[in-house]
């Protein structure tokens, strides 16, 4: 049985923390014994303790440039708790992490891996934090090749979703819950309101698709998550005042019906500035939704143009309008896309695959401990 010690920065459901979710939920308790390591109460710990997990809560040591001398003793403080009852393996989910945990870990001998799951330009002392790394995960080619040259064992393996879960066949009742008109198409965008997420474009688009005479809603699932994305999501609001869009554009909030969201579409767009990965998209693809993302770098890993969904440019909202507009006129062009795009998912981004992969590194990297 191999202890593993799931540690993260963050307490509030993103792309980031469902994916760790899914991981600690899919282990094989018959071989790993995963408990969790959180700097605050939220929906992660919540989550976790739900489905049996040991979650310890406490501040993780914060490296700062005008004081670093608290990271060291902090540090020490959390290799001592580790000590009490050593994991064979510590997971850090993120760079932000692996920097929190990497001293603590290296004291009291536990062999880790991170899992970078962001775009990371690193400066060169960030990556003599690697070094404190037994195994590197990159959950795409963009975000291994934003990284650079670190001094780890690296590989990518895909993140994965649960294929019985994301399916086409279920229900499918947002169109219901918002009063949409029936003849009018739901496209929708999931993720954070974040400046990276480029849900200006959108909103650009659907003016060009209104005026054209096409009738729809443009809903926006997902929230504000962190302080510093408030103001911008006050400014969505504003725009959309602006252009007078109250009566297509629906704030629809955060939610944790995904399934049932993405079968209420009949495409997802996904117009991010940037992208490490993007879940949303196979979880669309999974339910037979096809999808319109940007080439910003996950993306065009998971996508195929033109055969199970369609890639445009960068902060393109021509282009963005006219292959919604194509995907919107051609109802059998959409269905086969959809078939094609969960065909996809199935064979390459399943949880199961993912498992698979990411066990068989915890075993090897507890081997190191030995």
């Amino acid at each position: 049985m191999i202890r593993i010690l799931f540690a993260h920065h963050g307490a509030v459901f993103g792309g980031a923390e469902h994916s760790l979710f899914d991981l600690v939920a899919g282990l094989d308790r018959k071989q790993f014994a995963p408990s969790a390591l959180l700097p605050e109460e939220g929906e992660l710990t919540t989550a976790l303790r739900d489905i049996g997990v040991e979650v310890n809560v406490q501040p993780l040591p914060a490296l700062r440039a005008s004081w670093p001398f608290s990271w060291l003793v902090e540090s020490k403080k959390l290799a001592t708790l580790l000590k009490t009852n050593p994991p064979g393996v510590i997971h850090a989910n993120s760079f932000q992490t692996l920097v929190a945990v990497c001293l603590a870990a290296r004291i009291a001998n536990v062999p880790m891996v991170v899992h970078v799951r962001d775009l990371l330009h690193l400066r060169r002392r960030d990556r003599l934090f690697f070094r404190f790394a037994h195994r590197a995960i990159f959950n795409s080619q963009a975000t291994l090749k934003a990284a650079a040259q670190i001094p780890t064992l690296s590989q990518v393996i895909y993140n994965g979703i649960d294929i019985e879960f994301f399916t086409p066949n279920g229900p499918a009742g947002l169109r219901e819950e918002l009063e949409i008109p029936s003849n009018a198409f739901v496209l929708g965008i999931v993720g954070r309101l974040a400046p990276q997420k480029g849900l200006e474009s959108a909103l650009e688009a659907a003016c060009l698709l209104r005026d054209q005479g096409i009738p729809l809603t443009l809903a926006l699932i997902g929230r504000a998550a962190f302080d510093k994305e408030v103001s911008y999501a006050e400014g969505l609001h504003e725009m959309v005042a602006q252009k007078g869009l109250e009566r297509i554009v629906r704030f629809v909030g955060y939610r944790r019906d995904a399934a049932t969201v993405y079968r209420s579409l009949d495409l997802l767009l996904l117009p991010s500035i940037r992208e490490p990965f993007g879940r949303v998209i196979v979880e669309s693809m999974a339910c037979g939704i096809p999808v319109v993302a940007t080439r910003c770098g996950g993306p065009e890993e998971i996508i195929t143009d033109g055969v199970d969904g369609v890639l445009i440019p960068v902060n393109d909202v021509k282009s963005l309008a006219e292959a919604t507009t194509q995907l919107l006129s051609d109802p059998s062009r959409r269905m086969t896309m959809g078939a094609k795009a969960r065909e996809k998912v199935v064979n390459y981004f399943s949880l199961q695959s993912h498992l698979f992969q990411m066990q068989r590194v915890f075993e090897e990297v507890a081997r190191k401990k030995n």
